[in-house]
Formats: structure tokens, C-alpha cells, sequence
């Protein structure tokens, strides 16, 4: 997603005005890498908490999950962005104009927070996946 945007020409972004948030220090790790590899090296990639406080024209998000047997762990050591409105609200507020979310819409509905928003995205057709009920 990050290399198809940086080579539309009518965006002209500059790769220092994206960011991707991930959770994990080994999942930034290899975000990293390839983007390096995609000629993307320069686009910040980092942790909630390493962002905090700049903005960027585009932001994607990771929310890592795809299964559920993790998500009580993540709560108890505060891992993750699930469930902490906090790290949900400053990873959603980096973006000042394109905001991408990757996840599972299923593991993400478990939390109200990121339901409420899977909701209001998908009334406002800003949704793409499978329907939610």
C-alpha cells in the first residue's frame, strides 16, 4: 500500500510525510525493511508512542491481531494498541489526510472502541472488508 501511493504521481507525496504504526518492535523491524527494499527507506515507521506528537499526510496502522488468543496478554502487559483509548485515539490522530487501517475486522470488533469506529467507517463508505454486523 505505501509503494502504490508514494507512486501516484496526482499525490505527490513525499515519503516523509507518511508513517506506519505498529505495535511491535520486531513488526517495525520488518516494516522497515521492506520499505527500504521498495525504495520507500525514508517513510517513519514506529511504535504509538514513537510518533507521538508529529503529524503525517497519510498514516497506515497495524493492529497486528489475527487471532484472539492474544488480545488478554496485550491488555495485561499493555502491548498492542487493542483497548487502550489512549494509544487508539493518538495512533488514529497522525493523520491529516489518509488514514489506513490493516486488521482483522472480527478481533477489532471485540473492542468498542474500534467498533464504534468500524461502524462509522462503514456507514460513511469508508470501509472496505468483510460486512459488520
Amino acid at each position: 500500500w505505501v509503494a502504490s501511493l508514494m507512486a501516484d504521481e496526482e499525490l505527490s507525496l513525499a515519503q516523509t510525510q507518511v508513517a506506519v504504526i505498529a505495535p511491535f518492535a520486531k513488526q517495525v523491524q520488518r516494516i522497515r525493511r521492506e520499505l527500504r527494499m521498495a525504495g520507500c527507506g525514508m517513510v517513519a515507521v514506529g511504535g504509538v508512542e514513537v510518533l507521538q506528537g508529529r503529524e503525517f499526510m497519510a498514516v497506515f496502522i497495524s493492529t497486528v491481531r489475527s487471532s484472539s488468543f492474544w488480545l488478554s496478554d496485550d491488555v495485561r502487559h499493555s502491548t498492542g494498541i487493542m483497548e487502550d483509548p489512549k494509544k487508539i485515539n493518538t495512533a488514529l490522530t497522525r493523520a491529516r489526510s489518509m488514514l489506513g487501517i490493516f486488521g482483522d475486522p472480527y478481533i477489532l470488533s471485540l473492542d468498542p472502541y474500534w467498533k464504534q469506529l468500524m461502524q462509522y467507517c462503514q456507514a460513511n463508505g469508508a470501509y472496505e472488508g468483510p460486512e459488520l454486523s
